[in-house]
């Protein structure tokens, strides 16, 4: 309300590369039911944050995999959007003269703007097969916004329906981190993580 004329960019990233990437960041070992649920706490922050205004007159989404793969064209049009001067600082890592370092993960450590050995990081270092087609049906809609997929709205439809008895039971990284668990003092279906993912 205090900015009317407010323009708002959201940087976005492969919904399941970036999931499965903030959910292997909480695994420490000894492996604990608390980061398992604050692996769960990514997911329904990850879900919230899908419902943002993308796109809309004054909000942008671009891709994190465009502003590193091809800063040139993807800077260019962000200025447009921004009305500001495609200046040579846009893409430069640093400000005030200090490099900027993103926050450092456990799968990339310390990494730069321009870096892209976060987008290179294969999907599947946490989520078997099943979880994947899952996932990526989960994320349809936003993945379709982004082009992060190809799937016809018909096959969304048609896959929705049959993925439906899937989540109500466990999924792949579930029976891994259940078995990674030192005090197994639930049935993995009476874990408090395992009922809150798939509540949300």
């Amino acid at each position: 309300k205090a900015f009317p004329n407010h323009q708002i960019v959201y940087i976005v990233r492969h919904p399941l590369q970036g999931l499965e990437s903030w959910m292997l960041d909480e695994i420490k070992t000894p492996f604990d039911q608390g980061q398992w649920s604050r692996m769960v706490m990514k997911f329904s922050f990850m879900i919230w944050e899908l419902c943002s205004p993308f796109n809309k007159a004054n909000a942008v989404g671009i891709r994190l995999e465009d502003v590193k793969t091809n800063p040139d064209a993807t800077m260019r049009k962000l200025a447009v959007f921004m009305g500001i001067e495609d200046h040579e600082t846009l893409y430069r890592s640093e400000y005030c003269g200090y490099k900027y370092w993103g926050p450092s993960s456990q799968q990339t450590g310390p990494i730069t703007g321009f870096d892209q050995s976060s987008i290179n990081k294969p999907i599947g270092r946490l989520f078997n097969t099943q979880d994947i087609i899952l996932f990526s049906i989960l994320f349809w809609p936003f993945s379709k916004t982004f082009s992060y997929t190809d799937m016809s709205e018909d096959d969304f439809k048609t896959q929705l329906c049959s993925i439906r008895p899937l989540l109500d039971e466990p999924l792949g990284f579930e029976l891994k981190l259940y078995d990674k668990l030192e005090n197994k003092e639930f049935l993995l279906k009476d874990m408090p993580p395992y009922k809150a993912l798939h509540q949300k």
